[in-house]
């Protein structure tokens, strides 16, 4: 490893060393267990009567009781097998399985009422997809459910932080039967996400060569767009629902309807049929293509080489990112302005024009009018001072 990273020849790793690199890195061994092969019935019985009974003690609502979800991985750029971009991608001379996967968590209410924005997490520290955007809670006794995973700090360390935030671990090996994001609801986030993909496609020109094109050009941006797209439009009843197998005596007595019908793949098929290179794909491809990441717990295994050549991409993104970072490139705000009194006028004319959309519309526009007069007030100022 030292050779390949071209270190210093007389390098040598010792126990000390190693042991020190651990430490200082927050690396530890840690005994990987399958939730669901280990599901332990018996002890999520009894949580769930503990978990009851406290809530109902200490009096809280459904509105400030969260679970957040374990890590789950995504691959964020894989595409049904027999689609001609993954097809010509296999093709391709020196072809690896893509890696190219995120880690997600989710977090939401009892009642489905908030859901915290989407944590995503890449590799790179500054990749260069993001180097034009700018960075843009819960108030009151909040209880926070999570899995017992060996990383966590202990309730106590996490309960010092803020008395109005109360901390409460799930038993080890009851993920799969009651943990309510668990419940289907990160199946049903990932599935959404795929159909965010499927439609980014269907807009394209509708040729072949664009669907092929655009599969190329898709990047981690485009990933937090429709990462971000899919966990807006998970309803309150779909959060609700992923409670039921943990918190039963607070559900409403109401005709129950399930996350979703998970086993139906029909609306997949119909995208793929309507997308230029995936008439190849079908029912079968679109049960792989969703299985593609079930399994993935939020972490990746690398051999050496892996890990080498994802440092050595990520340096390079970063001196990348560093070197453009001063010459920004993008629309002007001219450009922008013309672009809104276009969509402005378009959208006014459409059947599924609504004064509230119509206005944002219309704030986006007057903004970019704002900083166009701005701009060339800057211009005038800039031209004075050469002169003197």
């Amino acid at each position: 490893m030292n050779t390949k990273l071209k270190g210093p020849e007389d390098f040598k790793a010792s126990s000390g060393w190693l042991h020190k690199f651990k430490s200082r890195h927050g690396i530890r061994e840690l005994q990987i267990q399958g939730e669901s092969l280990s599901a332990d019935s018996s002890s999520a019985e009894n949580f769930k009567q503990i978990f009851q009974l406290f809530v109902e003690k200490e009096g809280y609502s459904q509105d400030s009781v969260y679970n957040e979800s374990d890590e789950s991985g995504l691959n964020w750029k894989a595409l049904p097998r027999k689609s001609l971009a993954s097809c010509q991608e296999h093709a391709a001379r020196g072809f690896k399985v893509s890696k190219e996967r995120v880690t997600i968590m989710t977090c939401a209410n009892a009642a489905g009422t908030h859901k915290l924005p989407l944590l995503l997490i890449g590799k790179s520290k500054k990749p260069r997809c993001f180097k034009n955007i700018k960075n843009h809670h819960k108030t009151g006794k909040v209880l926070l459910l999570l899995d017992n995973a060996p990383t966590h700090p202990s309730a106590e360390v996490l309960n010092l932080i803020d008395p109005d935030y109360k901390v409460m671990f799930l038993p080890p090996n009851v993920t799969s039967l009651i943990q309510p994001m668990d419940q289907g609801v990160i199946e049903k986030f990932k599935r959404m996400y795929r159909k965010q993909m499927l439609r980014r496609l269907l807009l394209n020109e509708g040729t072949e060569e664009s669907v092929v094109a655009f599969s190329k050009l898709l990047n981690l941006k485009h990933c937090c767009y429709m990462a971000a797209d899919a966990w807006d439009n998970l309803t309150e009843e779909n959060l609700r629902n992923a409670w039921k197998k943990l918190w039963v005596a607070s559900m409403k007595l109401e005709a129950e309807e399930e996350i979703t019908d998970l086993n139906n793949f029909d609306d997949f098929v119909d995208l793929f049929n309507e997308i230029p290179g995936f008439n190849d794909c079908n029912y079968d491809d679109a049960v792989d293509w969703l299985a593609t990441d079930v399994n993935d717990l939020g972490y990746q295994i690398l051999d050496s080489d892996e890990i080498i050549s994802s440092l050595q991409n990520e340096e390079s993104d970063d001196s990348s990112s560093d070197e453009s970072m001063s010459t920004p490139k993008g629309p002007t705000s001219a450009e922008a302005f013309a672009a809104f009194e276009t969509g402005l006028e378009w959208f006014e004319k459409q059947a599924e024009c609504c004064p509230a959309q119509l206005l944002l519309l219309k704030r986006l526009r007057d903004l970019a009018a704002e900083k166009r007069v701005a701009a060339h007030r800057q211009i005038k100022i800039d031209n004075f001072v050469k002169k003197i």
